[in-house]
């Protein structure tokens, strides 16, 4: 960069900003779709952030793509031993290691950083040209000046022109191509390929049950399920409960043992050895909100975005559960049923925020009296969610349990798919539900673990 160009270099734009704005356009192609039209390689403060800059937009518009780690070494190979080499090196490590924690005000902040450098570069040939008495060239230079800032804009990414936009798509796809393809586990393999294997990322996945009937021990069954099956990172958020009694529900699950042996200690410290696995470490979080009365998604939000600057960006999310959350803004009790679809269609939102699958469970009604419970045919609907039916309106999926006295004492379980967007519903399977190891799979397979290993 020349000294000029370094001499107007008056805002407050630093290098680990300008080091930002780079990692921003390497992990969100429509930012970098709109850097591309906006940003000058001489915006940057130094010759290795511009070269950076450069190679970025120069990939992504040869191959419709973002730039790779491998991509970057050799092109830095390709520079020959100088004395930028090292410099480029250690900048494309800074950048491709950058942990943005604040996406949002780092785009918000760009905008002012593009207008800065194109005031100040107008606005200095509008003097060149003013002192050269060319008072009209000068005019038309402070109408440029205006028209280019006033074009500046990342606020409206939300709208695109769908002809102009299919290469950020094509782009979009390639990068999530295997994202798309990975879908996570309810822990039942028959009813995972019944929704196409699994639910996957954005979309909310919710279980009805009545008071008693197993939802926390389910959702602990669906955390673990997905650790074992190594499909990816796991966030189970508590909302009720004792932190031992869950964490006792997880163990128990996790080491396919008996939970009240779990409780009473009874577990041989050698069969927590598994723990130690290199497929298990940083992959599941356990987060426990219940110090107060009205814990929102946003409190969640905030979770998952603190782990995120600890290398944990959750694939599945599990809360436990939906109802105990209160709506943004606090609870009406004149309408607590927009209270409650508000907490559903947050999920969802964080969901798709957070680019996870959301797990979570909802209190059925109990049966009226006409109903036959006993009844092997009978099962619970959306009709017998409590407070409020739109709150499953909003969910991909929603399976409730079903269990006649009978059914208890012969430890199976009868799960009916409700809704599945998408996919067919009304169908019916049968599990065995083994409450003692905090399990719940077919009853023909020895356990969800064993059968897993096959599969996955």
């Amino acid at each position: 960069m020349s000294e000029e160009d370094q001499e107007d270099k008056k805002f407050p734009f630093d290098i680990k900003f300008q080091v930002k704005v780079l990692k921003l356009m390497i992990d969100n192609p429509a930012i970098l779709s709109k850097c591309i039209k906006l940003v000058k390689p001489n915006y940057f403060e130094t010759k290795a952030l511009s070269w950076v800059f450069t190679k970025i937009v120069d990939y992504y518009l040869n191959y419709n793509k973002i730039i790779t780690l491998a991509v970057f070494l050799h092109e830095i190979q390709s520079l020959g031993m100088n004395e930028n080499q090292l410099e480029y090196l250690y900048l494309v490590k800074q950048v491709t290691e950058e942990k943005l924690e604040e996406s949002d005000y780092v785009r918000d902040k760009l905008e002012e950083f593009i207008k800065s450098n194109v005031f100040i570069r107008e606005l200095k040939s509008a003097v060149a040209y003013y002192n050269s008495r060319k008072f009209d060239m000068a005019m038309d230079e402070v109408n440029k000046c205006v028209n280019e800032v006033n074009n500046v804009n990342f606020r409206d990414l939300h709208r695109v022109d769908f002809i102009d936009s299919l290469a950020d798509r094509v782009c979009a796809r390639s990068i999530r191509v295997d994202e798309i393809a990975t879908r996570f586990t309810t822990g039942v393999l028959e009813l995972d390929a019944r929704i196409g294997g699994g639910v996957g990322r954005g979309e909310l996945f919710t279980i009805g049950a009545d008071s008693g009937k197993g939802k926390s021990i389910w959702l602990a069954n669906i955390a673990v399920s997905n650790v074992k099956s190594g499909s990816g990172k796991v966030l189970l958020v508590n909302l009720e409960g004792t932190d031992h009694q869950l964490m006792d529900r997880l163990d128990a699950r996790f080491l396919n043992k008996n939970y009240h042996d779990v409780c009473k200690n009874n577990i041989p410290l050698s069969l927590y050895s598994e723990y130690t696995s290199e497929n298990y470490k940083n992959v599941f979080k356990v987060c426990h909100l219940h110090d107060k009365f009205d814990h929102t998604v946003i409190d969640i939000d905030n979770e998952i975005n603190e782990l995120k600057s600890h290398n944990f960006k959750p694939d599945v999310l599990v809360v436990d559960y939906g109802d105990l959350l209160t709506p943004r803004g606090g609870l009406d009790k004149s309408n607590t049923y927009l209270g409650q679809e508000q907490v559903y269609r947050d999920l969802t939102v964080l969901g798709n925020k957070h680019n996870c699958a959301v797990f979570t469970a909802s209190q059925l009604h109990r049966p009226s009296k006409d109903d036959n419970i006993n009844d092997p045919a009978f099962v619970l609907t959306r009709k017998n969610v409590a407070d409020c039916y739109s709150k499953i309106r909003v969910s991909s999926f929603f399976v409730t349990l079903n269990q006649t006295e009978t059914e208890k004492q012969q430890k199976i379980m009868r799960l009916y798919l409700d809704k599945a967007r998408s996919y067919e519903d009304g169908s019916t399977i049968t599990i065995h539900t083994d409450y003692d190891n905090m399990q719940f799979y077919k009853p023909q397979e020895s356990s969800f673990d064993s059968l897993v290993k096959k599969t996955l």
